[in-house]
C-alpha cells in the first residue's frame, strides 16, 4: 500500500483521461467473443456437453443436399424464352431476289425458293446449339414471345435448324425443279437463325422458380430444448445444430472477419467509459481530480465487467445472475 501511496503522491502527474483509456483496453481484452462456436460434434455421436437450449427465436436451415434436390425438381417445369427477329427474314428473302435476278435465275425457283424461305422462318429457325440444348433439358415445349412480348408455348419440333431448313427446302422440291441447280443456288446463305434466346427473361423466370424453394424446413423458439448431454446427434439434430451456429456467426461475427466484432465493442465500451468521464468531470470534480478515487471507482468497474465477462464464456448464462452487480454502487457510496 505504501508503494502504492507512493507512486500516487509522486509529483508524476498522470493525466485522468489516461486511466480511462487504460480501463477501455482492457475491458475490450476481456469480453467475451460469442462468435467463437466453440462446440464440436459430428452425426451419430454423443453430445458431450450440457444441456443446450436456444437463447433466441432461429430458422432452421434445410441441408445443402436438400435444397439442391428440390431445386433440381422443381427446374424440371423450367422452359426457356425465346423472341423472334422479324429481320431476319425480311433480309434473306430481299437478299436471295436480288441475287437471283442477278445470276438471271429463271422465275420458277426464285418463286418455289421464296415460298419456302417463308414458310420455315415461319415456323422458326434455332441455331444447333440452342436446338441442342433444350434437347438436353428433356423439354418438350419452350416459351416464344410473339409481337406484344406476350409468351405463347411452341413445341421444341415444329421448330427447324439451319440445316434441317435446307433439306426441307431441297425435298420437296417438285419434279420440275432440278435439284443440282436448286443446289447452285447457295441456300445456306439465306438461312439464319431468326429464334433468338432471352437470357434475360429466361434467368428471371428460373429465378422466380428458385425462390419457391424454401430454405427452412421450421424455426427453433427461445428456450426451446435443442440437445442434452450424451444424447445421440441424428441428422435432424445436426441440421439445428448447423443452423444454430450459422445465427450465432451471423449475429456477432466470424472468424473471418474478428475486427468488426472487437470494433464494435471498444465503441461500445468507449461511449460507456467516455460518458462516466464527463459525469464525473463535470458533476463530481473533487473524485475526479483525485486519482485514488478515480482508479478505486474504475478498479470496481473492471473486476465486475471481468468476472461477468468470464462466467459467459462459461456458456452457464444462469450464472450470470450470481454476479452481484450492486456491489460497486454500494462501495462507491460507502467509501
Amino acid at each position: 500500500m505504501a508503494q502504492i501511496d507512493k507512486i500516487l503522491d509522486s509529483r508524476i502527474k498522470i493525466p485522468t483521461p489516461l486511466f480511462f483509456i487504460a480501463t477501455i483496453l482492457i475491458i475490450t481484452y476481456f469480453l467475451p467473443r460469442e462468435g467463437k462456436y466453440e462446440y464440436v460434434y459430428a452425426e451419430n455421436r454423443p453430445w458431450q456437453y450440457g444441456l443446450l437450449t436456444a437463447p433466441f427465436n432461429f430458422h432452421v436451415h434445410k441441408s445443402e443436399d436438400q435444397v439442391n434436390l428440390e431445386k433440381d425438381s422443381i427446374l424440371q417445369t423450367y422452359q426457356p424464352y425465346y423472341k423472334t427477329d422479324k429481320d431476319v427474314s425480311k433480309k434473306a428473302a430481299t437478299q436471295f431476289t436480288k441475287d437471283a435476278n442477278a445470276k438471271s435465275v429463271p422465275y420458277e425457283y426464285i418463286s418455289y425458293v421464296s415460298r419456302k424461305l417463308s414458310e420455315v422462318y415461319k415456323a422458326g429457325i434455332v441455331s444447333a446449339e440452342d436446338y441442342e440444348k433444350v434437347q438436353n433439358l428433356k423439354k418438350k415445349q419452350l416459351h416464344l414471345l410473339d409481337d406484344n412480348n406476350i409468351a405463347g408455348m411452341r413445341h421444341v419440333a415444329s421448330f427447324y435448324t439451319p440445316r434441317q431448313a435446307y433439306d426441307k427446302i431441297v425435298d420437296d422440291a417438285p419434279g420440275s425443279i432440278d435439284t443440282n441447280t436448286l443446289l447452285s443456288l447457295n441456300l445456306n446463305d439465306y438461312l439464319n437463325v431468326n429464334i433468338i434466346f432471352d437470357e434475360k427473361r429466361s434467368n428471371s423466370f428460373k429465378e422466380d422458380l428458385l425462390k419457391q424453394v424454401s430454405l427452412y424446413e421450421g424455426e427453433v423458439q427461445s428456450g426451446e430444448k435443442i440437445i442434452d448431454r450424451g444424447e445421440i446427434v441424428d441428422s435432424h439434430t445436426k441440421n439445428i445444430l448447423d443452423s444454430y451456429k450459422r445465427e450465432i456467426e451471423s449475429k456477432v461475427g466470424t472468424k473471418s472477419k474478428p475486427g468488426w466484432l472487437i470494433l464494435g465493442e471498444f465503441v461500445m465500451i468507449t461511449l460507456f467509459m467516455t460518458s462516466l468521464m464527463l459525469y464525473l468531470k463535470f458533476y463530481r470534480p473533487r473524485e475526479y481530480e483525485n486519482r485514488k478515487d478515480i482508479i478505486f471507482i474504475l478498479l470496481l468497474v473492471l473486476v465486475f465487467t471481468i468476472i461477468a465477462a468470464k462466467v459467459a464464456d462459461t456458456k452457464m448464462f444462469s450464472l450470470v445472475y450470481l454476479v452481484p452487480f450492486a456491489i460497486p454502487a454500494i462501495l462507491i457510496r460507502t467509501f
